[in-house]
């Protein structure tokens, strides 16, 4: 049965805007943006963590998750990069959605600095029922996680760090990597494999610059072994 993501969210929004932990945190000024969904087989499913962004006049400009319906800006370009090393087409294979819907008042890190509230982890009980049912209508199609932040919320067991994925050792400049791992689906929160992939704004920290080439074919290899059983109505 397909779910009504906006009707669930204004039932999920009107629950935060009543919790005592964040309910002060809550932008409720705001539509959630819409998911973006591809056009042909849908291969792969983005994950972003929440829509947020620090300038509040911008917010109304946000329609679509991870702005997917701007396709001169950066974080669009950002992520077709990342589907054409996959070998996918981000209009045709490509679903995604945000874990949390929400805008809240400030950035979630900006939150945590400045009252002690860790909104991601406060909200994502409210949420993730409902990415469950999303994802649930997209089975056997791989998943990956943008940005650290998020790890918090989607990792039940094992590491929240993304750099652990990514094989880091003190010795990496020297060629001396871990092997490459990802979010198994038993340690996950939604019951499904994760690849975590480090976002836009972290792309030029060095050791994922140059390790960034090495996890992505990783990740292709993996996924090239799925099944895809989805069948678009």
């Amino acid at each position: 049965m397909k779910i009504n993501i906006h009707e669930e969210s204004r039932n999920i929004i009107d629950q935060l805007s009543r919790n005592p932990q964040i309910r002060e945190y809550v932008d409720t000024n705001w539509e959630i943006p819409r998911v973006f969904a591809g056009t042909g087989q849908i291969r792969l499913i983005i994950l972003g963590q929440d829509p947020t962004v620090t300038n509040k006049e911008s917010r109304e400009n946000m329609v679509q998750v991870l702005n997917l319906d701007k396709e001169a800006g950066a974080l669009y370009k950002y992520l077709d990069g990342i589907c054409k090393s996959l070998d996918l087409n981000l209009k045709e294979n490509i679903y995604a959605t945000n874990v949390i819907k929400n805008f809240f008042t400030d950035s979630p890190t900006e939150i945590a600095k400045t009252a002690g509230i860790h909104v991601l982890k406060e909200a994502a009980p409210f949420w993730l029922p409902l990415l469950q049912q999303e994802i649930d209508q997209l089975p056997n199609v791989p998943i990956i996680a943008l940005g650290e932040p998020v790890l918090n919320v989607l990792v039940r067991n094992g590491s929240q760090s993304m750099r652990d994925y990514w094989g880091f050792t003190e010795n990496w400049q020297a060629g001396h990597l871990k092997g490459f791992t990802k979010i198994e689906a038993e340690n996950s929160a939604i019951h499904r494999m994760i690849f975590p992939m480090v976002h836009q704004p972290s792309q030029g920290i060095l050791f994922y610059k140059c390790v960034r080439s090495l996890y992505l074919n990783y990740i292709k290899n993996s996924i090239s072994r799925y099944e895809f059983d989805f069948e678009r109505e």
